[in-house]
């Protein structure tokens, strides 16, 4: 940035000695009034040139960087917090239907994984059992009652009665 401002300084600086110079050299009358103009507008295109470039030849502003940089933090941060929404779910309905198969008397343990459903809110997507295989039907019907995972979502594995 520095650079780019010297360099336009030195061409203005030019600009006005080579003006002031023809000014001194031109013949008194039409020449050095016509002379004067022509060196004017050479002073304007000095002073203008680095908007006639264009913006996108100047550096990125620190600013910009900046702000980009925090634009990304906050989309990883909304990331971080949606993974944890996500798990806290899951553990929720992991309670959930542990309690549920407690009161009849079923001991299980399960793994609940949700997905993203609509309004960016988690739904139960998947179920895994670990139960005695007798009491298969009764989570199958607690798990699509109440969560809303059908049966072909749910896994079972025969685990010994206690």
């Amino acid at each position: 940035m520095m650079g780019l401002l010297r360099d336009w300084l030195l061409g203005v600086t030019a600009a006005a000695l080579l003006a002031a110079l023809a000014q001194s050299l031109m013949p008194p009358g039409p020449v050095k009034k016509a002379g004067g103009l022509v060196c004017g507008l050479v002073l304007l295109w000095a002073v203008f040139s680095p908007l006639a470039g264009g913006l996108d030849q100047l550096p990125p502003l620190p600013a910009q960087d900046y702000l980009e940089q925090v634009e990304l933090r906050a989309r990883e941060l909304q990331e971080q917090v949606q993974e944890q929404r996500k798990a806290v779910i899951e553990d929720e309905l992991n309670a959930y239907i542990l309690d549920k198969a407690a009161q009849q008397g079923i001991v299980c343990q399960v793994q609940i994984t949700c997905r993203a459903g609509e309004e960016g809110l988690f739904v139960p997507a998947e179920a895994q059992l670990s139960a005695p295989e007798e009491a298969w039907p009764q989570l199958s019907r607690i798990l699509t009652e109440d969560l809303g995972i059908p049966a072909q979502r749910q896994t079972y594995e025969k685990e010994a009665a206690s």
